[in-house]
This record gives structure tokens, C-alpha cells and sequence, in this order.
């Protein structure tokens, strides 16, 4: 979970650079992470959620600080890996 002040694009910038660093760190440590990017959404079907989210993770309405990132981390078992194309395949000239 990434927090700051307000909802700034400063504040989300960073949010999300703390993000990768601990995404990086937690691959280091074998961890998944998995965003749940519709709770900390800010739109009308969202609301609920987003309203209840911030008490229970913040101990603050979002008015006060807003949760930029969401996520549960945790160990899995091994995935394989997707192959990729080469660019050749999906682009043109």
C-alpha cells in the first residue's frame, strides 16, 4: 500500500515509485504482488468501497490522505513465464 497527502499527481508519482521499489524488493524475496486497482478508484460504482477503504486501512477519510495503491502480496507457486513475441510480430512500419 502506497499513501501521501492528498491526491496530487506529485503524490501519485511517488506512490507508485514506492510501489515498484517494493515490488522489486518482494520479487527479490520470491513475494508476488497483485494490484487491486477498483478500490482505491474514484468514481460512482466505486464509491462504497472506496469511502469504507480508507478508514480501515488509513484510520482517515480519503479527504485527509488518499490510499494511491492497493495490494495483497504473498507467496505462490512458481508461474511460468508468458512467451514474448518479437516486436516484429505486433508492430509495423
Amino acid at each position: 500500500m502506497a499513501t501521501l497527502a492528498g491526491s496530487t499527481r506529485i503524490a501519485e508519482v511517488q506512490a507508485r515509485r514506492a510501489c515498484l521499489r517494493s515490488q522489486l524488493r518482494g520479487t527479490a524475496l520470491r513475494l508476488q504482488m497483485h494490484p487491486t486497482s477498483q478500490a482505491p478508484q474514484e468514481f460512482a460504482a466505486m464509491k462504497p468501497w472506496y469511502d469504507r477503504l480508507h478508514p480501515l486501512v488509513l484510520g482517515k477519510p480519503a479527504e485527509q490522505e488518499t490510499v494511491q495503491m492497493f495490494c495483497r502480496i504473498g507467496y505462490c507457486a512458481d508461474q511460468q513465464h508468458m512467451p514474448r513475441r518479437p516486436p516484429e510480430g505486433f508492430l509495423r512500419a
